[in-house]
């Protein structure tokens, strides 16, 4: 039976109405389009985070994020949309000179015209002496969240990074403080159409980066809150880490290495490596990838085709140590040549 959608008393229950129904909800999807915010990791709108062990550098690579956005310089090697953004950065730990200090190595790198473009509100401005959240009582200050969603409409913000978490939702452990959070964060995004990124810590236990909506510290409820995660993981090499993505709204991106450089504070795909030691950590130790695909598709031995990718290397040595490789160029055309 068709469901009477003009009986709008209390006897009727809740309130249905065409917008309820399912054809009306497939033709407002249809015609609103989604745009991805930066190629492969999030969409405009989403709300998502940044998560790392301590000491990971996650700052500067939000900092980073915030500054591509800026100037659509590639994040990570993504192509960031076109659109021209306003960003606000709720910076709650560091001080503005070191902040600053962090801002003006990185612009080496970028350099940002429009720096006016990016906002960023203290600790202190954001939350005029309150408290974020008060965990004995298991409250929010519903008007620090009020006033940052007035700020954001009135000034045109399109992205809000708040950094860190914990500073927020004062204790991480229990469910009903983070839910509550979750539920302003979650009401910003709505209320202002803007993406809003979280900076978060790992746990200290032992991480499973299978699972990166899981690896952030502290109660479950905020891997459910979340649509998207970009989490760091720290190599024993100097300046390298891991990103491993995960999204529900988007295919997930592979696991992609980055590289920070210290002069600029800059995480990047490429920083440090010439083309040569990128493309061998994709072929892994030895070539060991192309070796195997070009074993199965050539039928060739293991030797036979590692002697082939052999003589398309140059190999330099250093003088104060007898015969270390000191660097590995490939020849960008290298003439074909027979086993």
């Amino acid at each position: 039976m068709k469901p009477n959608t003009t009986n709008t008393t209390k006897e009727a229950g809740l309130e249905i109405t065409a917008n309820n129904q399912a054809s009306t909800i497939m033709r407002m999807a249809a015609k609103s389009k989604t745009e991805i915010q930066i190629e492969s990791l999030f969409e405009r709108g989403a709300m998502g985070m940044i998560v790392a062990p301590a000491k990971a550098k996650k700052t500067m690579l939000s900092i980073n994020l915030a500054l591509s956005l800026l100037t659509k310089k590639p994040f990570l090697g993504k192509v960031i949309s076109s659109t021209p953004e306003k960003v606000l950065y709720a910076n709650l730990e560091l001080t503005a000179k070191a902040f600053g200090d962090r801002l003006n190595l990185m612009n080496n790198h970028y350099n940002a015209k429009n720096l006016d473009d990016l906002i960023i509100v203290s600790r202190s401005q954001l939350t005029d002496g309150q408290d974020f959240s008060d965990p004995k009582e298991r409250i929010v200050t519903k008007s620090i969240f009020e006033n940052l969603i007035q700020t954001i409409l009135h000034y045109g913000i399109t992205t809000v990074i708040i950094d860190p978490l914990y500073i927020v939702v004062g204790e991480e452990n229990d469910n009903v403080m983070m839910t509550k959070v979750c539920t302003e964060f979650e009401q910003i995004r709505q209320k202002t159409g803007a993406t809003v990124i979280i900076v978060h810590h790992t746990g200290k236990a032992k991480i499973d980066w299978e699972e990166p909506f899981l690896v952030g510290r502290g109660a479950s409820s905020l891997a459910g809150a979340m649509e998207f995660v970009i989490g760091v993981e720290p190599k024993e090499e100097n300046n390298k880490a891991i990103i491993h993505h995960g999204a529900r709204n988007l295919t997930s991106c592979p696991p992609l290495t980055i590289y920070f450089d210290p002069e600029t504070l800059v995480w990047d795909t490429a920083i440090g490596q010439s083309a040569d030691q990128q493309l061998d950590d994709i072929m892994g130790k030895n070539d060991v990838l192309a070796v195997s695909i070009v074993k199965e598709l050539s039928g060739l031995t293991s030797r036979e085709i590692t002697k082939v990718i052999n003589r398309s290397k140059n190999y330099a040595r250093i003088n104060s140590h007898k015969g270390q490789v000191s660097k590995i160029t490939r020849l960008a055309s290298p003439k074909p040549t027979s086993v």
